[in-house]
């Protein structure tokens, strides 16, 4: 009788034993990327975790999925490719359990002087260079190092002050002054 018992006690703990826990989270790293160029690709990683935040071994790989697609893609193994400026959300997936990461692009295609005539003399301090960013598709963009690409919101082309330089604008009345050496003759 007591053979019996254990015969039947000891398959159903084998059972138990033997089931994988249950995906309830998923840990994307990094949780931000960014990309300033169209040719470079970074990969994600997924991890499964359990209820109580514990790395599990995924009973599947995850599936990845970009909330926009003209902003960057993501391959079945977690690489992704940036394709145009903007913001979007990466999503990995496994069962009902998810977990994202965010990816900024910002692909500058041409920089554009607002003032079209300028000097450089060395030494001469002068005004800022007003400065207009063109992403690849001819939009203006704002480019701010604390805060991700952006479209502006009004009409107005987007400027940003370089810091002073040495440069200064030019006018057809006063032209640059010639630089000043001294030459010897060497015989």
């Amino acid at each position: 009788m007591l053979l019996k018992r254990l015969l039947l006690v000891l398959p159903a703990g084998l059972m138990l034993a033997g089931c994988p826990a249950k995906v309830a989270t998923i840990d994307v790293a990094p949780a931000k990327i960014s990309f300033d160029s169209e040719t470079a690709t970074k990969p994600l990683t997924a991890t499964a975790k359990d209820a109580d935040g514990a790395a599990i071994e995924s009973p599947k790989p995850a599936t990845w999925t970009s909330k926009d697609p003209a902003v960057a893609t993501v391959g079945p193994d977690g690489i992704v490719k940036p394709v145009g400026t903007g913001s979007t959300t990466i999503t990995a997936t496994i069962d009902e359990a998810s977990g994202t990461a965010a990816v900024d692009v910002l692909l500058l295609k041409r920089i554009q002087l607002q003032t079209p005539a300028m000097v450089v003399v060395v030494g001469t301090p002068s005004d800022a260079l007003a400065l207009n960013y063109m992403n690849e598709r001819g939009e203006p963009v704002v480019v701010d190092a604390a805060s991700p690409p952006r479209r502006p919101r009004s009409g107005r082309p987007p400027t940003r002050p370089s810091p002073p330089s040495t440069t200064r604008a030019s006018s057809p009345a006063s032209p640059p002054a010639a630089p000043r050496c001294s030459c010897r003759s060497t015989s």
